[in-house]
């Protein structure tokens, strides 16, 4: 919100504060800006001129040859502009001006002729092109009025003000207006502002001779307001209102449309101007749109509409699109004669929706999606008649519609001065937080020593509850007058278990040299494809978003596995060589198509890695170490070949105690393909939420054995379909109570082993708590196990 300060000085005296403190202060009271713009900055000796001789340039068709009159001296300039004759009042810039653009004007000649300066265009002086009058746009700024002439710019016309640009937060629409920053610097500042007239109850009186309205849906539009004027001369508004509005950021376009613009900018209530003559049987409808219904807004762009828009309509077609823009059908043109202004009020969620699904968002709609006090609508319409009448614009039509049913209850909030020293830290009286609070215009109702009643005004739609009223006070004490203090009560805090239990993966996953990555959670639709699980009904229960961003982003992922894809992928494209990642994320599965209820939604761990360093058995390590570390025990892996992501014969599942935590395997080349990687890819799918329901993080302690422990080595030819965890299965069921330890440490196939056979090498640790273990104690559990190798397995000692 752009604030010129001579318009807000307008309405509360500020001009004796200096404008850092204003700025200063204002932020400290909860006003946040983005800086302060000095229009007159870099502009020097700037000063009024008066054209009193134009002839063409003898040697150049485009150029003219002025003489400037400029009270003391009269000076040529040449100029290509156009729009200038004699008479005019112009911005000079004298040689040794300098220009905001970091123009320096100096003396020179123009194919012959002397130029002594330049004349100013609103561009050199440091507007923005998209502010400027039209008919300044490519020409020389025509000052209004007659002046003494070799006059400082800057001292006679408000073009030089200062502009301070609010940072304002969704939830202070009332701050969306010159009204509602006075209001804040009355509070701040403790000084009194002029209010504009709030009359809110208006009569028809004459006006329905000349048009009616018909509110349809009125919980869209809880209040329609309108007046008529005839004759009206349709011209440009005054220089005063046209240098106002472009230094708030508003181009001016013609009287009618430029007086909305300036009370939407005072007040904060947008407002539109109909060309009565326009419309249908003189008659506005407010209605919802029909189902394709089209319309062409101000910007000459087809609309489609849907029925949830809100249109305005005549007897036969709509003619704007409700808080959002106008129709082209009924612009304010230079034949316009006779205007209905509409003022209203509607539904904030409404205007949003349409907005957004039209791509359409303007200065109207921004603020109405916001939501704008309904009371609003009153001050607005008093304003207009104000301006419209000074202005002298038409034959302003005695009366006004105004079709508001439901008029709207002021809140109340009750304030104790012991919840405001809980949360701030501070001892006030109620005395002299009813001081703060009106100043702010709430009105107190009642107040004891504890206790503050207070009514809280229709445009402060932001206080709610007694916290939101504690905000107020805390803005008013000041910000930096709260001491500093250590919170009460509980001062520490510490991680949940689960919470616990993420953090102990992620630094578990992290110390074996894993990178943690996180993706988005909305995916590709196509990303189960891409991975072969077209036929996993599970993860194809999308969860569709109604507004993506694209195709590519269009619903909620049930799986991790595509976006770890694509992150190797990517690296392996950037030339890494190795890649190892993991991602605990969440996974949104549709309990029913389409979708009622909220989704399943569970954590994953997913981890992926490639690299001449990376195979299966690595892979399996970091699964191995996370489940110790969590305190999750009987963890086997077990052969499967049935899940097409990955390559047969290198893919097992997790199981701990017959429950199936996940899958870990070499990703099949299909899939690579699919993704365009070339390396050999390991990945691991584990579900958090087993994990979280089965770690056991206390740890026990263990007394250092006393007594010594016996090594034995097995080395066996077994089948090469026979996988690692049946031996280990069998060696410790038949080990007996001593054996403490079993690990596999060779692996070996070769000229010497027979055509599918492979050689396994096992370490048994054998150890007692009670004595030292005697060579016989330990032969026979040996012994019978490899008995039961031989017998199950067909195993062949080596």
């Amino acid at each position: 919100m752009k604030v010129p300060v001579k318009w807000l000085n307008e309405h509360v005296k500020i001009d004796d504060i200096d404008i850092k403190f204003l700025e200063d202060r204002l932020i400290m009271s909860g006003s946040n800006t983005e800086g302060v713009k000095d229009f007159s900055k870099n502009n020097t000796d700037i000063v009024i001129g008066k054209v009193i001789e134009q002839v063409k340039h003898e040697d150049a068709d485009k150029l003219f040859v002025l003489q400037i009159d400029l009270g003391e001296e009269i000076t040529q300039i040449v100029t290509g502009a156009k729009n200038v004759k004699v008479g005019d009042y112009v911005p000079v810039a004298k040689v040794g001006a300098n220009l905001a653009n970091g123009l320096k004007i100096k003396k020179g000649k123009l194919r012959g002729q002397v130029s002594n300066g330049m004349l100013c265009s609103l561009d050199e002086l440091g507007f923005e092109k998209s502010v400027i009058p039209k008919i300044f746009d490519d020409g020389i700024y025509i000052l209004q009025g007659e002046y003494e002439l070799g006059t400082p710019l800057f001292d006679v016309v408000d073009i030089g003000d200062n502009v301070i640009e609010f940072e304002i937060t969704p939830n202070r629409p009332d701050c969306l207006s010159i009204e509602g920053m006075a209001r804040e610097t009355q509070a701040t500042f403790k000084r009194e502002r002029k209010k504009l007239s709030d009359q809110n109850i208006f009569e028809e009186k004459n006006v329905k001779k000349y048009f009616d309205v018909e509110v349809q849906d009125s919980d869209l539009c809880p209040r329609y307001s309108g007046f008529v004027i005839n004759n009206v001369q349709i011209k440009p508004s005054p220089q005063w209102m046209q240098v106002r509005l472009m230094l708030a950021g508003v181009r001016p376009i013609n009287n009618i449309v430029d007086i909305t613009n300036y009370v939407m900018l005072e007040t904060g209530q947008p407002i539109h101007p109909f060309d009565l003559d326009l419309v249908d049987d003189k008659k506005i409808i407010v209605r919802r749109a029909f189902d394709g219904e089209k319309m062409t807004t101000l910007d000459s762009v087809e609309r489609i509409l849907k029925n949830d828009d809100l249109v305005i309509a005549s007897a036969h077609k709509a003619i704007g699109i409700a808080g959002v823009m106008g129709g082209e059908n009924t612009e304010i043109t230079e034949n316009t004669k006779n205007i209905f202004v509409e003022v209203a009020n509607f539904n904030k969620t409404a205007i949003r929706m349409t907005s957004k699904h039209l791509g359409l968002r303007t200065e109207a709609s921004a603020r109405f999606e916001k939501g704008i006090d309904i009371n609003r609508v009153g001050k607005a319409v008093n304003r207009l008649l104000e301006l419209y009448a000074q202005l002298n614009v038409g034959e302003i039509v005695d009366g006004m519609i105004d079709i508001y049913p439901t008029r709207k209850e002021e809140d109340i909030v009750i304030l104790t001065t012991q919840e405001v020293k809980r949360i701030l830290g501070i001892d006030l009286s109620t005395s002299k937080m009813k001081e703060m609070l009106e100043s702010l215009e709430f009105k107190v109702l009642s107040l004891d020593d504890n206790h503050l009643k207070i009514q809280v005004p229709s445009f402060r739609m932001d206080v709610l509850k007694e916290i939101d009223m504690i905000e107020e006070v805390a803005r008013m004490y000041g910000y930096d007058n709260i001491p500093v203090t250590l919170p009460g009560g509980v001062e520490f805090g510490e991680y949940n278990y689960r919470q616990k239990i993420e953090n102990t993966v992620k630094s578990t996953l992290v110390s074996q040299g894993l990178y943690e990555i996180s993706t988005y959670s909305f995916v590709s639709p196509t990303a189960i494809d891409k991975i072969n699980r077209s036929d996993d009904t599970s993860l194809n229960q999308f969860v569709r978003l109604i507004n993506p961003l694209g195709e590519e982003y269009s619903v909620m992922r049930t799986t991790l596995l595509p976006n770890m894809m694509e992150v190797l992928t990517r690296n392996q494209n950037n030339g890494n060589s190795e890649m190892m990642a993991f991602e605990l994320g969440n996974t949104f599965i549709a309990k029913s198509i389409p979708v009622v209820d909220l989704p399943d939604e569970r954590k994953s761990i997913c981890i992926g890695a490639y690299g001449k360093k990376v195979d299966f058995f690595k892979i399996k390590s970091f699964v191995e170490l996370l489940f110790e570390v969590l305190g999750i025990k009987n963890v086997k892996f077990e052969k499967i070949n049935d899940i097409l992501t990955y390559h047969p014969g290198r893919l097992a599942k997790i199981i701990v105690d017959e429950t199936l935590f996940g899958i870990i395997g070499e990703i099949h080349p299909d899939v690579m393909k699919n993704f365009g990687i070339s390396s050999r890819v390991i990945a691991a799918e584990i579900d958090f939420e087993k994990i979280a329901e089965n770690s056991n993080l206390a740890k026990l302690y263990e007394p250092v054995p006393k007594y010594p422990s016996i090594q034995r080595d097995i080395a066996i030819l077994v089948k090469d379909e026979t996988t690692h965890s049946e031996i280990v299965d069998l060696i410790l069921k038949n080990g007996g109570k001593n054996l403490v330890d079993v690990k596999l440490f060779d692996i070996y196939r070769g000229v010497q082993i027979k055509q599918g056979y492979k050689s396994m090498a096992y370490s048994m640790t054998f150890r007692s708590d009670e004595k030292t273990l005697t060579d016989e104690e330990v032969q026979k559990p040996y012994d019978k196990i490899l008995r039961v190798l031989e017998e199950t397995l067909d195993a062949i000692r080596r």
